[in-house]
C-alpha cells in the first residue's frame, strides 16, 4: 500500500482539539492542532467508521453537506478510526493524489489492522507517562 500522503490525527476531548503528532504529505504542511471542522478527518471521528472515499464519494459527502474541502485534494482518502476502549481517540489516514495508485477495500482492511496496533501502541504510551508522572508526585 502507498503511504506517501499519510497522517495519525488525535483528538483530545478535554480541549476538543485535532492534533497532529505524525504528519507526511506531498503538497500540505503539518497542520496546527484545531477544532473539529466539518473535513473528512472529523468525519471518521463522527461516525466511528473507515472511510474510502474517492473523488465521486467526496463530491456526495459535500453535496450532503457532510464534509467540506481542507487542504490539497486528493484522488483517494483512506481513513480508519483509532479505537481505544471503545472510544474513537483519533485517526489513522493515507491519500493519493495522482491515478497511478488507486486504494481499494483491501487498503482500508490493511490499514483497520494498522490502527488496532497504533492505539495499542498509544494506549501504552499514556499509562507510561501517567505513571511516571504519578511516581513524580
Amino acid at each position: 500500500m502507498s503511504a506517501k500522503n499519510f497522517y495519525i490525527a488525535l483528538y483530545d476531548p478535554a480541549t476538543n482539539l485535532i492534533s497532529f503528532p505524525y504528519f507526511i504529505d506531498e503538497y500540505d504542511l503539518p497542520p496546527q492542532p484545531r477544532k473539529p471542522g466539518k473535513g473528512v478527518t472529523e468525519y471518521v471521528l463522527r461516525t466511528k467508521k473507515p472511510l474510502l472515499a474517492t473523488p465521486q464519494i467526496i463530491q456526495e459527502m459535500e453535496h450532503n453537506e457532510d464534509v467540506e474541502d481542507i487542504g490539497a485534494v486528493s484522488i483517494d482518502w483512506l481513513g480508519v478510526p483509532l479505537i481505544l476502549k471503545g472510544e474513537t481517540i483519533g485517526v489513522l489516514a493515507v491519500q493519493s493524489y495522482t491515478e497511478d495508485y488507486r486504494y481499494r477495500n483491501e487498503d482500508k482492511e490493511i490499514l483497520e489492522f494498522v490502527s488496532i496496533q497504533i492505539a495499542m501502541a498509544i494506549e501504552r504510551k499514556r499509562s507510561e507517562e501517567a505513571l511516571q508522572e504519578s511516581e513524580e508526585l
